[in-house]
C-alpha cells in the first residue's frame, strides 16, 4: 500500500519492506545479480515523501552500476546537461489588520518589488555536487506578481516562482528565502511541483524578516524527517547552521524580530526602580530554586543590579518571533484585556459604587443578570485614572447603556445553589478545576513534614472523635483499611508563609486540611476541616477543627471554613498546578527543543504542536499576571509571596518522573498498580472523572508516542547515539532545571521505554493536563463564592471581639470575608480571558496540515489512527456524562465533566483525516454502502463541497494533497465511489447514473441538502462523468461544477482510441493487474517524473495493485467496460450550472482539444489550463488547482 500511495505523492518505502534508500545497500545486492528482498520486524529507514526523484535516481544509478561499465563521471555530466523547470507555489498569510505605518511600508515594498528588490528563493538538493562537495543548488528565483497582489485582502495569497535544475539535481531538501523588502511577511508553506511523483512540501509557518534586519538567508527544510546521522550530505551543514542561528551567543538585548532561544532566571518580576515595595527576589539559583525562562537580555534596574528592567504594557515582551501569537489568538487576548479594563474601570472607582462589599447573594447574581449599573457623571474620575478620550467614554456608555455584564458561569447553570452543598464542595475535588490535589489518607491523624522547632508539633489537631460520627458506621481504622478517607492537605505549603500573608492589608488565610469520606454510592463528603495558624501568632489557638454543622451558627462557620479551603485550593491550583507544572516547568524543554533539535528531527516534529504559544503566554504572565502588583498578587490569597510559594513547591515536591498521570495517581494513593485493569491501574475512587477520562487520553497519547518512537528508534543504541536528542534532554535538565539537575529521579534517556515515558509526560502536561487545569477557571471560578481566590477575614470564635458582629449579622460578615466588588470584578474578567479557547486552537489529535506535517506516510497513517482514537474517547466521555450511575458527573444539578473533552468550541470534533471523520451510509435497505469522509464540524456559513475522485484507488489518497487546504474554506463531503475504497453495492447496474444516485442518496442521508441547501461538486477524470450526471438529474441541488481532466462527452470510439494509442488492453490500463500495466497507467497519467517508474521494483508495484484493485477487481472491470463501451447521448445535455473546466496541457488521456470542445458546449463555463501537467492535475499541481477551485466556488 505504501508504494501505491507513493505513486501519488506518498512515501515509496513501507515499514515492512527492507528496501533502503542508501545506494550502498543497493550496490551490495545488485552485485549478486538480483535483489533479495527480505522483510524484517522494524523500520528499515523512514519513508520519504516528495523525494522520489532522489530514490529513483539513486536506484537507477545503482542498477546501471551493476549492468554497465561506463564512466560514472560522464553520466553525471550527461545529466547535468539536461535542464528542466520546476515551480514553487508559495503561500503567504496576510495580516487582517495593519496600522498606517505597515500599510505605507507595504506600498513601498510593492513598488520596490517592481524595480528588483524581490523575495528571492533558492532550491537546495539533498545531494552534494561531486565536483565541489557542496550542496547542489538551483538558480535563484524571485516570487512573481508580488506587486500585483499587494492589495489582495485574502487571508492567504499564493505566489509562484520558477527554478531551473538539471537531471542530476536529485531531490529537494531545503530552500532558502531572502526578503529584500522592508517589511516582514509570514511564510506559511512552499510546495514544489514538477519533480518526480508529486509535490515536495515545505511547511514553514514562520516570519521572514527583512534583509536589513537579518542579512542571512532563511533556511527551510522539507517535511521529511531525518535523525542526525541520517541527514543527507547536502543538508548537514545547513542543519547545524540553522540550529546555531536559533541558539545565539548568549549576549545582547533581544530585538522583537529575533529568533533566538536562550535561558535566564526569573529576575524580572519586580520593579524596584518604581518602588521598594515592588522588589521581588530572584527565582532560580541555590537560594530559591526555580525553572529557567526565556532570556531577553534587557538591562538591569538601577536599584538592583541582579534584577532585570521591566517592560510595562502595552509594550511587548520579547519572545522569539515565531512564538508570538497569531492574529486570532491576539484578538482573543485583546478582547479579554478590553473586558478586563472595562470591568476593572467601574468598581475601582469607589465613589461610583454604593458599597465595596456585596450586600447579599442577589447582588452577585445581578452581575450576570443586570450588569454593573454605571452612575452618570463619573467621566471626570475615569479621565483621572485612564487617559481615554471623552468620545470613547461616551461611546462606551452609550453602547452598554450603562451596563457591564458578565456571562453566567456554568456552576450556576443547572442549580444556582448547588455550590453551597457539601456534596458539590467534595465533588469539585475530583471533578472541578483542581482535581489533582486530593490524596488518600494513609495515616490518621495526618502528620506534617515541616520543622517542628519552627512550625510547632507535626501532628494534626484532628482526632477520631471529630469524624467518627460521619463515617456511615465505619470506625476510623476500618475507613482507613477500606480506603475511604481522603484529604486536601494545604498545611505545609501555606503555613510557612502565613505570618507574612496575614500581615498584608485585607488578606487573611489559614493552612487548611480537609478530610473526606468515600460513601457507598461512590461520592465524597467532607467530614472535618482543620484550620492552622503559625504557633507564635496573635491568635490564642493555632489549630482548630470544624465539622459539618448542627445548627445555624455552626452552619455559617462551616461555610466560612469551606471558603477558606477553596481559597487555599485556588491559590495552589493557580500558582503550583497550573502555572508551575504546565507552564514554567515546560519552558526549559521548549527552549532546549528549539536550540538542540533540528526542524528535521522526528522528535521535534512530534513535540512541535504541543509547544505552540507557551513561551508567549509565559512572557505575558511575567509581564502582568505573576509580576509584582500583577493580577495574581492582587487577586489571590498569597499576594506578594505567591511566586515564592510556587518556588517552595518546586523545591519540595516537583518531580518530573511523577508528572505523568499514572505515577501521580499512585503517588497520591488514589490508584494502585493492577495489571488486570484496562490501564494497569485500579482506581480506589472508581468514579473519579478527571482520572477516568485522563487515563483514556494518557493511554492514547502513550500508544501514539510509542508507535512514533519505535518507528525511528527500533533499538536503544539509536537513542544513545542521537546527538541532538541527547543534547536536548541534557540541556533541559542541566540548564533549564539546573537547580534540580543532581536529583536522582530524572529518567535516563537510554531506552525506548524511557523516551516514550518522557515524551508522553511532556505531551500530557502541555495538552490534557493543561486543559483540565485551565479551561474550567471561569465555569467554576467565575462565581467567586464557589472558589474565592482570597479571603479578607478569619473565622471568629467565642473569645474574638468580632464574634458578636458575626452572630448579629452572619451574612454581612460572610461577604466582608469574601473578595470585594472591585476584586471580584477584576478577577472574573481575568479568569474569563484565561478560560477562552482561541479560534486557531489546535486540539489534541489534530495538526494544521495533517497529511503533510511529516513526509513519513506510515506516521501520517498512524496519526490518523491516533486522531480516530481521540474521536472515540470524545464519544466515550459524552456517554459517561449521561450515565446516571456516575454520580460525580451526572445527576440533578450536577455539571458534566467536560474539561478533558478533546475538542471545544470554537473548533471541530472527531479529527480523523484532515479534520474529517469517516461515515458509512447504507442505502436501499443495505443493498448499497457508500463510505464518506466529511467535515467533523460543519459551519452554516461555509459552502458544501463534494469531491469525486477518478478511476482506481480511493478518495483518501487521490485527494491527500488537497483536503488540508480545501477544508479551511468548505464543508467537505468526499465519498468513495461505488466499488472503490470501502463503498460497495449488490446492484448489478454499473452505469454512471447508479453511481450518481448512490452519491446523492448518501448526501441526503447525511443532511447535506436539508432545507433546500445545495452543493458544489469538484470532480476529476471518472468522477467528472458522475458529477455531470448529478448536475443533469438534480439541477436544484448542484449549484456549481468543477470538472478536471474528464472525458465527459467523448464517444465510445474516442475513449477507446485515446487509450489504445498507448498500447495494451483498455481495461487492463484502467484496472491494472501486473506491474507493467501499472507502469503504463502512470506514464499515461503523469507528465513529470516518469523515468522513476521503470526503476521501481515489481514487488512494490504489486503491493499497490493488491491493495487498490484486488478487492473488487471484477466489479471495477465491469465499471470500466461500461464506461468504455457505452455511447454518450447523441447530443450531450447542456447543464445550467456555472462550470469551471481545468485541464493539464500535456494530458495524454483526454487531450486538450476536448477541453475546448467541452467549453464551447457549455456556454456558462470557464476553462483554465495548467501548463506542464498531465492527466493527474490533482497530483502534479494540487496547490494551483486548490486555488482555482476555491476562487471559483466562492465567487459571487
Amino acid at each position: 500500500m505504501a508504494l501505491a500511495k507513493e505513486l501519488m505523492g506518498y512515501p515509496l518505502i513501507t515499514e515492512r519492506s527492507s528496501l533502503v534508500l542508501s545506494a550502498s545497500h543497493f550496490k551490495k545486492r545488485t552485485q549478486t545479480t538480483q535483489f533479495s528482498i527480505k522483510p524484517f520486524d522494524r523500520r528499515p529507514r523512514k519513508a520519504k515523501s516528495g523525494v522520489v526523484a532522489a530514490i529513483s535516481e539513486d536506484l537507477a544509478k545503482t542498477l546501471r552500476f551493476s549492468t554497465t561499465t561506463g564512466d560514472r563521471k560522464s553520466e553525471e555530466e550527461e545529466k547535468a546537461a539536461v535542464k528542466f523547470k520546476v515551480r514553487a507555489v508559495v503561500t503567504v498569510r496576510n495580516k487582517n489588520k495593519e496600522d498606517l505605518k505597515e500599510t505605507l511600508v507595504k506600498h513601498l515594498d510593492a513598488f520596490a518589488d517592481k524595480i528588483g528588490r524581490n523575495i528571492v528563493l533558492e532550491l537546495i538538493s539533498t545531494q552534494l555536487d561531486p565536483k565541489t562537495r557542496l550542496p547542489k543548488k538551483s538558480n535563484a528565483a524571485v516570487l512573481k506578481d508580488w506587486s500585483k497582489k499587494s492589495k489582495s485582502k485574502a487571508e492567504r495569497v499564493h505566489y509562484t516562482a520558477e527554478f531551473t535544475v538539471d537531471a542530476a539535481f536529485g531531490s529537494p531538501g531545503a530552500i532558502t528565502v531572502m526578503n529584500k523588502h522592508q517589511k516582514e511577511f509570514f511564510l506559511e508553506s512552499i510546495t514544489i511541483e514538477g519533480f518526480a511523483l508529486g509535490p515536495v512540501h515545505f511547511p514553514c509557518n514562520s516570519w521572514v524578516q527583512s534583509q536589513k534586519d537579518h542579512p542571512e538567508k532563511r533556511i527551510f527544510f522539507t517535511n521529511q524527517p531525518y535523525l542526525p546521522n541520517e541527514t543527507p550530505g547536502g543538508l548537514r551543514v545547513l542543519r547545524e547552521k540553522e540550529l546555531k542561528n536559533l541558539r545565539g551567543d548568549g549576549s545582547g538585548v533581544r530585538k522583537l524580530s529575533d529568533r533566538i532561544y536562550d535561558f535566564d532566571v526569573y529576575n524580572d518580576l519586580g520593579n524596584p526602580d518604581k518602588s521598594s515595595e515592588l522588589s521581588r527576589p530572584k527565582l532560580g539559583g541555590q537560594e530559591i530554586p526555580y525553572p529557567r525562562r526565556c532570556r531577553t537580555g534587557r538591562q538591569t534596574t538601577v536599584s538592583d543590579k541582579e534584577a532585570e528592567s521591566r517592560v510595562e504594557k502595552p509594550l511587548p515582551m520579547y519572545v522569539p518571533r515565531d512564538e508570538q501569537f497569531e492574529e486570532s489568538k491576539q484578538d482573543t487576548f485583546a478582547a479579554g484585556r478590553l473586558k478586563a479594563v472595562l470591568h476593572h474601570l467601574i468598581p475601582s472607582l469607589k465613589a461610583s459604587i454604593v458599597a465595596e462589599d456585596f450586600a447579599d447573594f442577589g447582588e452577585i447574581d445581578s452581575l450576570y443578570k443586570e450588569g454593573l449599573l454605571l452612575k452618570l457623571g463619573f467621566q471626570d474620575d475615569i479621565f483621572k485614572k485612564f487617559p481615554l478620550p471623552k468620545v470613547v467614554v461616551d461611546t462606551l456608555q452609550e453602547s452598554t447603556k450603562g451596563l457591564l455584564k458578565y456571562d453566567t458561569p456554568k456552576i450556576l447553570s443547572k442549580d444556582k445553589n448547588a455550590w453551597l452543598r457539601d456534596d458539590e464542595f467534595a465533588r469539585q475535588a475530583i471533578a472541578g478545576i483542581n482535581p489533582v490535589n486530593i490524596e488518600r489518607v494513609k495515616t490518621y491523624p495526618p502528620v506534617s513534614n515541616l520543622d517542628p522547632k519552627i512550625y510547632g508539633p507535626q501532628h494534626s489537631a484532628l482526632t477520631d472523635d471529630h469524624i467518627i460520627g460521619h463515617l456511615d458506621g465505619f470506625s476510623v481504622q476500618q475507613a482507613l483499611e477500606e480506603n475511604r478517607l481522603y484529604m486536601l492537605d494545604y498545611h505545609d505549603i501555606f503555613l510557612p508563609f502565613l505570618d507574612r500573608i496575614n500581615a498584608l492589608d485585607g488578606r487573611k488565610a489559614y493552612a487548611t486540611r480537609t478530610i473526606f469520606f468515600l460513601t457507598r454510592l461512590g461520592t465524597l463528603k467532607p467530614v472535618a476541616i482543620e484550620l492552622s495558624l503559625p504557633p507564635n501568632g496573635p491568635k490564642h489557638r493555632s489549630k482548630r477543627v470544624l465539622t459539618p454543622p448542627v445548627d445555624a451558627t455552626s452552619n455559617w462557620m462551616w461555610q466560612l471554613a469551606k471558603a477558606h479551603v477553596s481559597s487555599n485550593d485556588a491559590g495552589v491550583h493557580q500558582l503550583v498546578n497550573h502555572w508551575l507544572r504546565t507552564h514554567a516547568c515546560l519552558e526549559p524543554f521548549i527552549l532546549a527543543a528549539h536550540r538542540q533539535l533540528s526542524a528535521m528531527h522526528p522528535i521535534f516534529k512530534l513535540l512541535d504542536p504541543h509547544m505552540r504559544y507557551t513561551l508567549e503566554i509565559n512572557a505575558l504572565a511575567r509581564q502582568s499576571l505573576i509580576s509584582a502588583d500583577g493580577v495574581i498578587e492582587g487577586g489571590f490569597t498569597a499576594g506578594a509571596y505567591g511566586m515564592e510559594m510556587s518556588a517552595a513547591a518546586y523545591k519540595s515536591s516537583w518531580r518530573f518522573d511523577m508528572e505523568g498521570l499514572p505515577a501521580d495517581l499512585i503517588r497520591r494513593g488514589i490508584a494502585i498498580p493492577d495489571a488486570s485493569q484496562p490501564h494497569g491501574l485500579k482506581l480506589l475512587i472508581e468514579d473519579y472523572p478527571y482520572a477516568n477520562d485522563g487515563l483514556l487520553l494518557w493511554s492514547a497519547i502513550q500508544t501514539w508516542v510509542r508507535t512514533y518512537v519505535e518507528r525511528y528508534y527500533p533499538n536503544p543504541s539509536l537513542i544513545k547515539t542521537d546527538s541532538e536528542l541527547q543534547n536536548w534532554y541534557s540541556e533541559s535538565i542541566n540548564v533549564g532545571h539546573a537547580d534540580l539537575r543532581d536529583a536522582d529521579w530524572w529518567p535516563e534517556l537510554s531506552t525506548v521505554d524511557n523516551l516514550v515515558s518522557i515524551l508522553t509526560t511532556l505531551i500530557w502536561l502541555a495538552s490534557a493536563q493543561h486543559a483540565a487545569l485551565n479551561f474550567g477557571q471561569y465555569p467554576y471560578g467565575g462565581y467567586v463564592p464557589n472558589r474565592p481566590p482570597l479571603m479578607r477575614r478569619l473565622i471568629p470564635d467565642e473569645l474574638d471581639p468580632e464574634y458578636a458582629s458575626f452572630i448579629s449579622d452572619p451574612e454581612k460578615y460572610y461577604f466582608s470575608s469574601m473578595p470585594s466588588l472591585a476584586q471580584t470584578s477584576k478577577f472574573m474578567a481575568v479568569v474569563d480571558t484565561l478560560s477562552t479557547h482561541s479560534p486557531d486552537e489546535e486540539y489534541i489529535g489534530e495538526r494544521q496540515q495533517p497529511s503533510i506535517w511529516t513526509g513519513d506516510a506510515e506516521i501520517v497513517e498512524a496519526f490518523y489512527g491516533f486522531a480516530a482514537e481521540i474521536g472515540r474517547i470524545e464519544k466515550e466521555i459524552e456517554k459517561r456524562n449521561a450515565d446516571p450511575d456516575r454520580r460525580n458527573r451526572c445527576g440533578a444539578g450536577v455539571l458534566p465533566y467536560e474539561l478533558l473533552v478533546p475538542s471545544s468550541e470554537p473548533g471541530v470534533t472527531s479529527r480523523v483525516f484532515c479534520d474529517l471523520r469517516p461515515v458509512t451510509v447504507d442505502l436501499d435497505d443495505g443493498e448499497t454502502t457508500v463510505h464518506f469522509w466529511i467535515s467533523g464540524h460543519r459551519r452554516i456559513s461555509r459552502t458544501n463541497l463534494v469531491m469525486l475522485h477518478g478511476y482506481g484507488g480511493n478518495s483518501k489518497w487521490q485527494f491527500v494533497h488537497q483536503v488540508s487546504d480545501l477544508s479551511k474554506s468548505f464543508n467537505l463531503f468526499i465519498p468513495d465511489l461505488v466499488f472503490f475504497g470501502k463503498s460497495y453495492s449488490k446492484n448489478p447496474d454499473r452505469s454512471i447514473e447508479i453511481q450518481a444516485r448512490s452519491i446523492v442518496g448518501g448526501l441526503k442521508k447525511l443532511g447535506c441538502v436539508e432545507g433546500g441547501g445545495g452543493v458544489s461538486v469538484y470532480s476529476i477524470s471518472y468522477g467528472g462523468f458522475v458529477a455531470y450526471k448529478m448536475a443533469e438529474i438534480w439541477p436544484e441541488m448542484v449549484e456549481k461544477l468543477v470538472i478536471v481532466s474528464s472525458g465527459v462527452g467523448f464517444t465510445q470510439q474516442q475513449k477507446t482510441a485515446e487509450l489504445k494509442k498507448h498500447g495494451g488492453d483498455c481495461s487492463k490500463i484502467l484496472v491494472p493487474k501486473t506491474p507493467m500495466d501499472l507502469r503504463l497507467l502512470i506514464k499515461i497519467s503523469m507528465n513529470t517524473g516518469l523515468t522513476f517508474v521503470d526503476w521501481v521494483p515489481d514487488f512494490v508495484l504489486s503491493q499497490f495493485i493488491a491493495v487498490m484493485y484486488e478487492k473488487n477487481r471484477q466489479e471495477l472491470l465491469e465499471l470500466a467496460k461500461n464506461l468504455l463501451e457505452r455511447e454518450e447521448e447523441p447530443e450531450l445535455p447542456v447543464i445550467s450550472q456555472k462550470t469551471l473546466i481545468v485541464w493539464g496541457d500535456k494530458d495524454k488521456v483526454f487531450p486538450l482539444e476536448h477541453a475546448y470542445r467541452l467549453q464551447r458546449h457549455l456556454q456558462s463555463s470557464r476553462l483554465e489550463i495548467i501548463k506542464e501537467t498531465g492527466h493527474a492535475v490533482n497530483i502534479e499541481a494540487p496547490t494551483t488547482l486548490n486555488n482555482l477551485i476555491t476562487s471559483f466556488v466562492l465567487s459571487v
